[in-house]
């Protein structure tokens, strides 16, 4: 039966019905002096806090306002909404309305105005069918301790306090075993994150309670999150998202396994995380974490790895684990255990460089006393600055027009070019000549700040299978026949091409080469700028800094040995050979010049180099250019945050090794009668192989003889590169 207008008397029909804020009798909105068309859908689709009161009411309230005026009442009867709080009503049958709970809230707590009430339900969802409803009610600050007591409300009803304020514990939650349900909205959850759920259906498990999982991500700005890799994993109790932070995009993967579940399980997961890594580029972070139900398999720290790997799979449910998900090249970091002693929930990264887990002294929920909760801190460069810009073009060498490159080097003058220029000058008109025709005939290309990432043996035919079987049935038959025949072709070229073998382990491990979080001397850094700073400081601080000048004093005590030496005197066919033997699969050095750009042109090169090797060694002086070297820091072991525990690795530029291995020919054969037959170290086909060889040897004897052997052993720690170099020839002198 529709309502009647109060005014009128007559039927209020359509939407031209609005209610007194505070009687909540209903009003035609043509009945209503004043109130135009805009103000009146403001107040009845609650766009505002604007409310409306009937004259009865509103007179009421204005003798209110001269009561307070003369102090002759000292409590409004209307409450600021500052000075209110939003509760939580749920588990209430569903034949309650938002009128109902008003009328129920006001009696229960004597409130002089029914509160505002909405109701928690998903759109387009049949109320009839759902066993309860959840609602939300506005109510005044003061009656906070009342309504949140038990006792206030029937029995059975669930209450809470909606905190808006509450510090957020985490950008990204995920949790399991949620036993949530259709009835259950994601606004009952929090109205501070953005739910994405997989709850328990009749596709996931024959069982109705229990299980299922949640991600949810922290609403803010910076935000952007969708909800990837679901379509044909429906029977799987999980759910995988990413987010977008400025421009870093994390990928997170939840799941719930039921102990003892078919090994087919694992297998389908092992398939979801691989098309999430598909998705992700080498700059995102993934991360995989869940209750896998395993507590017979046990997890060992692998220091040069730096993860958790498995020590003892066996059964069908762990060798799937093994073979679908840690196959994918994820390390797992989670060594939390349980009170039985058990590791049940696991967590893996792609990067385990850049986070670290905890255990919070704190769960933001209850947990079970078989799970453990745990937080892991991300760390990622987020985006470019002033500090660290970020190039958008470099030359693509490998579509050089390298015929007119030739000929415009073949033009170049230049022994008019470099006769009246020292050896640092001659250096820098070189590199001016070659940077220009490079800047004339080498086209420029985009560089992508990413890479794919994917694996070397997915060819094109295993893709296409995987997508037609992904819409059916996950299979792995055609991926670890691809798998083998990749591992066969990198066990047969070890010997031949060792950096196949070494590119293949550094993409099973899917580590970040350099690490952005790094601690030196007390400080800590969480970006590539400031990490770069604290290896330089360390690395500088094991090298000496002083540089031996080139006084004749100097260079007598060079002179103390015996051996003909004379100053070589570089051709042009030597140098254009030794250009010639340039490794091209070797990356450029700081002056940017790839060796494939410098061996294809060798015939044009070798005349302006061999005249700046020659005025090199004529003059005493090694170009300042040459003088530069990228350093990379190599972990070495222990702890990877600390900058202390890594070692420096000098990437110099192809000229100058060209330049090192021409001396370095000539030296050799001048100076070998001299070295010593007992040196192993830096010497052409001796290694700590042939020491060791020829110590053991001794060793054998001197036990066959009954005598005995006395060995000393030195380990100079960091210690090699701080010693002045004016030392060690004095010392070499007496």
């Amino acid at each position: 039966m529709a309502p009647s207008c109060k005014k009128c008397e007559a039927e209020i029909t359509g939407i031209e019905r609005i209610a007194c804020r505070c009687c909540k009798s209903d009003f035609h909105r043509s009945c209503i002096s004043g109130l135009n068309r805009p103000t009146f859908d403001a107040i009845v689709k609650n766009t505002s806090n604007l409310f409306w009161l009937c004259d009865n009411c509103n007179g009421r309230f204005d003798n209110l306002l001269q009561a307070m005026e003369t102090d002759e009442v000292t409590a409004p009867a209307v409450v600021d909404e500052r000075e209110q709080f939003w509760m939580y009503l749920g588990r209430l049958h569903h034949s309650h309305s938002v009128d109902d709970i008003a009328e129920m809230t006001q009696e229960c707590l004597g409130l002089q105005v029914a509160p505002k009430v909405i109701r928690l339900v998903k759109k387009d969802v049949d109320v009839t069918k759902l066993p309860f409803v959840s609602f939300r009610v506005l109510l005044p600050d003061e009656t906070r301790d009342v309504a949140l007591q038990a006792e206030t409300w029937s029995t059975g009803v669930a209450i809470r306090e909606f905190d808006f304020d509450k510090p957020l514990p985490a950008d990204v939650i995920a949790l399991t075993e949620t036993w949530l349900s259709d009835d259950i909205v994601d606004a009952e959850l929090s109205p501070n994150y953005t739910i994405f759920r997989q709850d328990r259906s009749a596709r996931t498990s024959d069982r109705r309670r229990g299980g299922g999982v949640l991600i949810a991500v922290r609403n803010s700005p910076v935000h952007a999150c969708t909800r990837v890799v679901s379509e044909g994993y429906e029977h799987l109790e999980q759910v995988a998202v990413r987010v977008k932070v400025h421009n870093h995009h994390i990928l997170v993967c939840c799941i719930y396994i039921r102990p003892n579940s078919d090994p087919d399980i694992y297998v389908s997961h092992g398939a979801a995380v691989q098309e999430l890594l598909d998705l992700s580029t080498h700059d995102d972070s993934v991360i995989v974490t869940g209750d896998y139900n395993l507590p017979h398999l046990s997890w060992y720290f692998d220091d040069d790895l730096n993860c958790l790997i498995p020590l003892n799979a066996s059964s069908e449910q762990e060798l799937a684990l093994t073979e679908n998900v840690i196959s994918t090249g994820l390390q797992q970091v989670c060594s939390l255990t349980n009170i039985n002693g058990r590791t049940l929930d696991l967590a893996f990264v792609n990067d385990v460089n850049s986070v670290e887990l905890i255990e919070p002294p704190t769960p933001i929920l209850k947990t079970d006393r078989h799970h453990k909760a745990f937080v892991l801190k991300a760390v990622f460069y987020a985006g470019a600055s002033e500090s660290s810009p970020l190039p958008g073009f470099e030359p693509d060498f490998s579509n050089s027009d390298y015929v007119r490159v030739s000929e415009a080097l073949n033009s170049v003058n230049w022994d008019t070019l470099l006769r009246d220029q020292d050896t640092n000058g001659s250096t820098a008109t070189f590199y001016d000549v070659v940077y220009n025709l490079i800047q004339q005939f080498v086209p420029m290309r985009r560089i992508s700040c990413t890479r794919t990432g994917k694996l070397p043996w997915w060819t094109a035919d295993l893709r296409h299978s995987r997508n037609i079987l992904r819409k059916a049935r996950k299979s792995t038959a055609l991926q670890d026949l691809r798998y083998r025949e990749y591992l066969s072709r990198v066990e047969a070229d070890v010997e031949d091409n060792p950096s196949s073998f070494w590119s293949y382990i550094k993409g099973r491990k899917r580590s970040s080469v350099h690490p952005t979080k790094i601690s030196h001397n007390g400080r800590s850094a969480d970006n590539p700028v400031d990490a770069a700073n604290f290896f330089a400081d360390f690395f500088s601080s094991v090298y000496d800094t002083v540089t031996p000048t080139a006084s004749a004093t100097y260079l007598d005590t060079l002179r103390m040995f015996d051996i003909d030496l004379p100053r070589p005197d570089f051709t042009q066919a030597e140098v254009e050979m030794a250009l010639n033997a340039i490794d091209p699969a070797k990356g450029a050095g700081p002056d940017r010049l790839p060796p494939a750009f410098i061996k294809e042109l060798s015939s044009s090169f070798a005349r302006p180099i061999s005249t700046i090797f020659n005025r090199s060694l004529s003059e005493g002086v090694f170009p300042d250019e040459w003088k530069l070297a990228a350093l990379t820091p190599i972990h070495k072991s222990g702890s990877t945050l600390n900058a202390e525990n890594y070692r420096p690795i000098s990437i110099l530029s192809c000229l100058p090794k060209v330049f090192e291995v021409l001396i370095h020919k000539g030296m050799y054969s001048a100076a070998q009668e001299i070295v010593s037959t007992f040196q192993h170290g830096f010497v052409k086909k001796r290694s700590t192989v042939t020491n060791l060889m020829a110590y053991v040897s001794a060793l054998n004897a001197n036990l066959e003889k009954r005598k005995q052997t006395d060995t000393i052993y030195f380990d100079f720690s960091k210690a090699f590169d701080t010693v002045p170099q004016s030392s060690c020839v004095s010392c070499n002198k007496t």
